[in-house]
């Protein structure tokens, strides 16, 4: 049996922010399609937890931290999630370019 997929409410906040960003600067398609991908990806990391790898393993508070790219043809976005016993609680969603280890652990208000 799989374990449950639980969304934090910072992954849920970067799922709206990105998809208000594909509303405005692209369509209402673009932005289920991207929805769709995400919601794949996660659940292929349901399926097999392991397959992301290790981010930040020599940061003490996030070396639990996992990683996925979301499905093609949105794989400059990253799932970051952790496997734990009870559930898979994806954490962020977080475009790559970015200064990861800091994004990740910036306020939720930013």
């Amino acid at each position: 049996m799989m374990p449950p997929l639980v969304k934090s409410p910072r992954f849920l906040d970067d799922l709206d922010r990105i998809v208000e960003w594909y509303l405005e600067e692209a369509d209402e398609e673009v932005a289920r399609r991207f929805v769709n991908a995400v919601s794949l990806t996660l659940k292929t990391i349901q399926r097999n937890p392991s397959l992301g790898r290790l981010r930040f393993p020599k940061l003490e508070d996030l070396r639990t931290v996992r990683s996925r790219l979301v499905e093609p043809p949105f794989n400059r976005y990253i799932v970051f999630y952790q496997a734990q016993p009870e559930a898979i609680r994806s954490v962020r969603l977080i475009h790559g370019a970015r200064d990861l280890p800091r994004r990740f652990q910036e306020p939720a208000s930013e």
